[in-house]
């Protein structure tokens, strides 16, 4: 039998996996028009700025899974901890995160209060992303 934690982390990389395919699909895998200028040399094309926005919306993809993967561990521990919130991030690893998700863009994620949808707590992004 397949433990909820599993049956969690199972549905999480999934959502990742879609979120990493839409994001590719959005960036169109480097072809077509990547908004940066394009100079021709002789026979050679050279494309500025491209790589750099493909690798920025790879990066969000990433940054939102986290933030996802970590929501879905807080209520995970919500539910094995009588209705208690985590403090941090940190109290979720090992038991609801295999370990610390690493913000691509060199920021960090916290947990804080979102009463919005009932009492509970959300994951933010100190760079200001959201899904």
């Amino acid at each position: 039998m397949v433990d909820r934690k599993e049956m969690n982390m199972k549905k999480v990389l999934l959502l990742a996996i879609c979120l990493l395919l839409v994001g590719a699909l959005l960036v169109g895998c480097g072809s077509g028009s990547t908004g940066g200028t394009t100079e021709k040399n002789n026979n050679s094309t050279t494309t500025s700025q491209g790589s750099t926005q493909g690798s920025n919306q790879t990066d969000l993809s990433t940054c939102q899974a986290n933030l996802l993967a970590i929501d879905s561990a807080a209520l995970d521990y919500k539910i094995r901890n009588s209705g208690q919130h985590p403090s941090t991030v940190e109290v979720l690893v090992p038991n609801y995160l295999d370990s610390l998700p690493v913000e691509p863009f060199g920021g960090t994620y916290s947990l804080t209060k979102d009463t919005s949808h009932g009492d509970n707590v959300k994951a933010v992004c100190s760079e200001g992303h959201t899904y």
